[in-house]
């Protein structure tokens, strides 16, 4: 038996409140140097209070789960510890 063809691609599982649907396409909003930062997302799957993206974000970024609903671009944000 040969090996099978398979096409694999990076993911990420990110907390079901990190992401929002904003004129019909999912968003996640991340802090980058203390200030919010707007990502569309790709491949969101939903799934038991998570969500698997397999794009748009980057590994180590830090994703907004609480917060005012219209966080704008640009906006200053202090983390608030849970």
């Amino acid at each position: 038996g040969g090996a099978e063809e398979a096409v694999a691609t990076q993911a990420m599982v990110v907390p079901d409140a990190a992401v929002r649907n904003e004129a019909g396409r999912p968003v996640a909003r991340v802090v980058v140097d203390g200030r919010v930062s707007i990502r569309i997302l790709t491949g969101d799957r939903r799934r038991a209070g998570e969500v698997t993206v397999t794009g748009g974000l980057k590994a180590g970024e830090k994703v907004i789960v609480e917060g005012p609903a219209e966080l704008a671009e640009g906006r200053r944000v202090r983390e608030a510890r849970p």
